[in-house]
């Protein structure tokens, strides 16, 4: 039988809302089942219930979804387990609460003639404070245990929109002091959810993913007056822009980002923008900081913060803690340099002042002297053995930074690179270097003629220093090779 025909045999009255709800439940979920109830038991517990003396409408409701649907259908047809049919039987369990469309559709629920999205529970607040009426309406909703309530009303306002208090499924009522310490968000005003098509938690999720946050982080978890604006903005419709502008505004935000929002905005750019790049580049400074850090050791944000607002990169940041490391793990180092430094008539170094050599940040004349003196040294540990260490020295700036390991393995990169550059065939054929070899040491590869690397560093460093040679000798005259090899001066 039709649904509507059905609920036209019962009168109007809030003490029949149950019968309705039921009747509503099982023609959307179980729909099979409607032909159970049929008009004659309708009218039969319509009766029952005007007379006073059997059961009332919240008997027949767990009878109705006990005996007609029983709890083996729910079971099957919701996927829940027999404890939780018996509760959705008796009523301590809704059906709202597991997502179920009574209307059918998206998440929503039909109350009265209104619309809103389903899960919602109704919260009777007596005797109000800051207002006339005696009785103020709210709807509660939860997403990832954060609880929102909106407000409906005063009791004209809700029997406008719902109609009656047993139409909803789930009930709280509370005076002024409950409501105020229950932590509730305050979302703003129920008008907002009328007529929505989709449910409360898709909603925010929805709206939390437009604002660039996969999931609500501590700061906004910990702070109702964010969660406050993002419910309202949800549930208006608000830009991401908007929401971000507004959230901007509150001590939470300030608290999280204030040390480098401005610094990140002064581009220009939206303020998520903004956030989405300082999480970047914390997440990236917090990576290079844990290399660092003893096992199980955490960074924290103020931290972070910081760090980033005096400037610093990742890359910056692990360069120093690199040479830091390097000092914790060879602290003679200090010492030899002051003594090289000493010898040569120079200012000693503390901590800092290494490290910043370390870093390429030192006068020239303090690295050169490091360098000189460490040359050989890192040379040994690059595994570059063999080298004209004066005719090196020569070809290569030592005033920039400390000649690492590293430093020289790019060096023979960097000479690799400007041999096949600049070297006509009679230069490979001079210097007895072919393509093979030149390929090997751009990549830092050895020799595949059997030369040591040190062979092949010697041999690019001696072409380094004729090309420069010609390039500037003759008091400045332009030196350049001709098509057959010779070397002429322009003007000569």
């Amino acid at each position: 039988m039709n649904p509507e025909d059905l609920l036209a045999l019962i009168p109007e009255g809030s003490e029949y809302d149950m019968l309705r709800f039921s009747i509503q439940t099982v023609a959307s979920i179980f729909p099979a089942d409607l032909a159970e109830i049929t008009p004659a038991r309708v009218t039969a517990w319509v009766n029952e219930i005007a007379g006073g003396e059997g059961r009332d409408d919240d008997a027949i409701r767990s009878d109705i979804f006990n005996f007609v649907v029983g709890a083996d259908e729910i079971q099957s047809k919701l996927g829940v387990s027999e404890e939780d049919a018996t509760q959705l039987i008796e009523g301590t369990m809704t059906f709202s609460s597991l997502g179920q469309s009574v209307a059918g559709k998206g998440g929503t629920t039909t109350i009265g003639d209104t619309t809103i999205p389903n899960g919602g529970t109704l919260i009777k607040v007596k005797d109000p404070q800051g207002t006339d009426a005696s009785t103020l309406y709210f709807v509660k909703y939860e997403w990832k245990g954060v609880e929102w309530v909106f407000e409906v009303g005063d009791a004209e306002r809700f029997e406008e929109l719902f109609g009656s208090e047993a139409r909803f499924d789930s009930k709280q009522t509370v005076n002024q002091n409950q409501f105020d310490g229950q932590g509730w968000v305050q979302g703003g005003s129920m008008d907002q959810l009328l007529g929505s098509d989709e449910g409360f938690a898709s909603l925010m999720e929805r709206e939390t993913r437009n604002a660039g946050l996969e999931d609500l982080p501590r700061w906004v978890d910990e702070s109702p007056e964010v969660l406050s604006i993002m419910a309202q903005g949800a549930a208006q419709g608000w830009s991401s822009a908007r929401i971000w502008e507004t959230i901007a505004g509150t001590e939470a935000f300030t608290d999280r980002f204030g040390l480098t929002i401005d610094q990140y905005r002064q581009g220009g750019g939206t303020i998520q923008d903004a956030v989405q790049q300082i999480l970047s580049d914390e997440a990236a400074l917090s990576q290079v900081v844990r290399r660092f850090q003893e096992p199980g050791s955490t960074v924290d944000e103020e931290y972070l913060q910081t760090v980033l607002s005096q400037g610093w990169t990742a890359p910056q940041a692990g360069q120093v803690l690199e040479a830091t490391n390097q000092l914790v793990r060879d602290p003679a180092a200090l010492a030899q340099a002051n003594e090289i430094l000493a010898r040569s008539g120079l200012e000693q170094l503390d901590e800092k002042g290494f490290i910043n050599v370390m870093l390429g940040d030192a006068p020239d004349d303090v690295t050169e002297a490091l360098n000189t003196a460490f040359a050989a040294q890192a040379l040994t540990q690059a595994g570059i053995e063999d080298v004209d260490l004066n005719l090196l020295l020569d070809v290569i700036d030592t005033t920039d930074r400390v000649l690492t390991p590293d430093s020289f393995r790019e060096t023979a990169q960097q000479l690799a690179f400007n041999f096949a550059r600049f070297a006509t065939e009679i230069d490979r054929n001079a210097f007895g270097l072919d393509e093979d070899e030149i390929t090997a040491a751009l990549f830092g590869r050895e020799s595949p003629k059997g030369k040591t690397t040190g062979e092949v560093l010697n041999t690019l460093a001696r072409f380094e220093r004729d090309r420069r040679a010609a390039a500037g000798g003759f008091g400045g005259v332009g030196a350049f090779q001709d098509e057959t090899g010779r070397l002429r001066f322009q003007g000569v």
